[in-house]
């Protein structure tokens, strides 16, 4: 069970998501302009539907994540021109 939802309100926005495992979850917002979110993701049970969140709201923000978990988490990132990279190694 692989369930992802994307919402984008804004222009400009890309969102590239890749999961690879089972029992997967993702929601991820984005709101404002050119926000940019990407996800590699190898695994199973990232979380339950809607334990998962990621929001974006503001302008030019920057979002990578690589690797596997095996815990689910929240990100929000509020306001311009932010950047963050998240290299999990934990999971299976």
């Amino acid at each position: 069970l692989n369930e992802t939802t994307v919402t984008q309100r804004g222009r400009s926005n890309a969102a590239g998501i890749v999961l690879d495992g089972s029992n997967n979850s993702l929601d991820v917002l984005q709101a404002g302009n050119g926000n940019r979110y990407l996800l590699g993701f190898q695994g199973d049970n990232l979380g339950r539907p809607g334990s998962r969140a990621v929001s974006q709201r503001g302008n030019n923000n920057l979002l990578v994540e690589l690797g596997r978990t095996s815990m689910p988490f929240s990100i929000q990132q509020n306001g311009n021109g932010m950047r963050m990279m998240i290299r999990h190694s934990g999971g299976q």
